[in-house]
């Protein structure tokens, strides 16, 4: 009996392991970086162009570290699509 359950919790270990791969490497596809020109900052929200001419806007509760013409590195998620419209920003750092 005890080593039926051991044989169980490792199992179950070894699935939800699993999954976590998945989920992580699924995220790894999904992500990539972005270089955008911070254009204006207004109530927290920070409305960038990237050299694509895309404009993307974030909020931010310390809208004092950012400035007009500012670099920043956009961390995007794709959502599993190619469509560049529905991709989302995950965080930014300044550059």
């Amino acid at each position: 009996m005890t080593q039926t359950l051991k044989d169980l919790a490792i199992g179950f270990f070894i699935v939800i392991l699993v999954f976590g791969l998945l989920f992580a490497l699924g995220r790894l596809e999904n992500a990539y970086t972005r270089e955008a020109e911070v254009l204006y900052i207004q109530n927290g929200e920070v409305t960038v162009k990237d050299f694509s001419d895309n404009l993307w806007s974030f909020t931010t509760s310390n809208s004092n570290e950012y400035y007009k013409t500012q670099l920043v590195t956009l961390h995007m998620n794709m959502c599993g699509t190619t469509n560049i419209y529905d991709d989302i920003i995950e965080w930014v750092d300044i550059s």
